[in-house]
C-alpha cells in the first residue's frame, strides 16, 4: 500500500488511489467467492486470523460522517500505509514479553481511533486478545448508538462483519453489555473505561 507523501503530490495521489481500486475490486472478488464456499470461508478466517490489515482491508469497514456529495459514508476500510505501520506497532507491543508500554501521538481526522479499533477487534475475535479502551468519559467510550464512541466504532465493525469470521456462538444481544463485548468461544473481552485514577483498577487487558 503506498506511503503518504502529501495530497499536493499528483503521482502520489495517482498511486493510491490506483491502488485503492484494485484493492476494492479484490475484495468485492472475494465477497462473493465467500459467500456460499465453506472451504473459501475457512480460508478467510486463517488469512484474517494472521494479519489484522488483512482482516481490514478485505472484510473491514469504517463510517465517514464527512463525506461530501456524492461520496459515501459507509466506506470499506482500506488502510493507508501509516496506519498498517501502525497496527504493525501494535501487535509488536501485544507479543513483546517485557510488556512494554507505547504512545501513540496523533492529530485528529486521520483514522487513528479507526485503526486502532480494527485492531483490537481483530484480537478479541482471532487472537484470544483482551483489550482496555479508554476515553475521557464513560460516555466517549460506550454511549448507544453512537458512531463518534470507541465501542460505537466496535459494534459497527463487528456488525459488518460476516458470521463465518465472528466467534463460534457469539451473539451481540447476550454477549454485548455496557462497557463490555465478550467472545464466547475464547472469553476474550473488549473492556471500556474512562481515563479517571479508578481506571484498569482491579482489570487485566
Amino acid at each position: 500500500i503506498p506511503g503518504f507523501h502529501s495530497l499536493a503530490d499528483d503521482r502520489w495521489r495517482a498511486k493510491w488511489f490506483a491502488k485503492r481500486d484494485a484493492i476494492l475490486e479484490w475484495r468485492e472478488d472475494i465477497h462473493l467467492a465467500a459467500e456460499h464456499d465453506k472451504g473459501f470461508q475457512e480460508n478467510e478466517r486463517f488469512l484474517c486470523a494472521d494479519d489484522p490489515k488483512y482482516f481490514a482491508a478485505v472484510w473491514g469497514w469504517i463510517y465517514e460522517p464527512r463525506a461530501r456529495k456524492n461520496q459515501r459514508r459507509h466506506v470499506p476500510a482500506i488502510p493507508f500505509a501509516f496506519q498498517c505501520h501502525y497496527m504493525d506497532w501494535l501487535s509488536g507491543i501485544a507479543s513483546d514479553p517485557e510488556q512494554r508500554d507505547g504512545l501513540g501521538d496523533k492529530c485528529r481526522g486521520i483514522g487513528l481511533s479507526w485503526a486502532t479499533v480494527e485492531w483490537v477487534v481483530h484480537g478479541w475475535d482471532f487472537l484470544d486478545l483482551s483489550s482496555l479502551i479508554l476515553s475521557r468519559t464513560q460516555a466517549e467510550v460506550d454511549k448507544p448508538n453512537n458512531l463518534n464512541t470507541l465501542f460505537g466504532k466496535a459494534l459497527y465493525i463487528i456488525d459488518r462483519t460476516p458470521e463465518f469470521l465472528l466467534p463460534d456462538g457469539f451473539n451481540r444481544d447476550r454477549d454485548r453489555t455496557q462497557m463490555n463485548i465478550a467472545n464466547p468461544e475464547t472469553m476474550a473481552q473488549i473492556f471500556g473505561d474512562s481515563t479517571t485514577s479508578e481506571a484498569v483498577r482491579g482489570d487485566r487487558a
